[in-house]
């Protein structure tokens, strides 16, 4: 746990005290960072969200989980509203135009969706980083009762390109789905340890 909290300079984990907005998780949302320094793996990101939390000048985006090769992060709790989908307050189940990129995209990424960034810093292996990912869906999947078609891309509330190295990359997305579900199967047997 690394969590943020409500009534910190900005809206990063919208609330008050130590008690944001609740939700009801509908979507895992796959992001990666965009961030290609060495430094930025998850403790790099840590500091990124805590410093953005403080600053008056911070930009206001926040995510649950920052993951890597080596670590994992969870900076908002799963069953509370984070700002990381680019769909603004749009609802579940609605869909509206986005006309910065272009594109119809669906709502509820900020309102019920559980947002996990991916580091592609150099150091990082982004294949095990991958397999991690697809370990932790699983597990918020198995959680919330969710099925497979939960798993979105940041890019379906937004048209963002992100996750963009996975979507650059030829049969990357679907296979983090196919892993996903060998994973959720194996939370279904009881198979994970945790």
């Amino acid at each position: 746990e690394d969590f943020i909290y409500p009534g910190e300079i900005t809206q990063l984990r919208p609330g008050t005290k130590k008690t944001g907005v609740k939700m009801i998780p509908q979507y895992v949302v796959i992001h990666d960072t965009g961030m290609t320094n060495l430094e930025d793996d998850v403790s790099g990101l840590s500091r990124y969200i805590h410093a953005q939390a403080s600053s008056p000048q911070g930009r206001v985006a926040s995510w649950h989980f920052s993951l890597d090769d080596k670590e994992c992060y969870n900076h908002v709790p799963t069953d509370e509203q984070a700002w990381h989908a680019g769909d603004g307050s749009n609802a579940f189940g609605t869909k509206y135009f986005n006309s910065n990129y272009q594109k119809e995209c669906i709502g509820g990424g900020n309102q019920n969706g559980i947002g996990i960034e991916t580091c592609i810093n150099p150091d990082n292996d982004y294949p095990l980083t991958v397999l991690r990912l697809a370990r932790l869906t699983a597990e918020l999947l198995f959680k919330y009762n969710l099925d497979i078609t939960r798993i979105k891309q940041h890019y379906d509330f937004s048209g963002k390109n992100c996750p963009n190295v996975i979507r650059s990359t030829q049969g990357l997305w679907e296979m983090l789905l196919a892993a996903t579900k060998v994973e959720l199967e194996l939370c279904r047997l009881g198979g994970i340890n945790k």
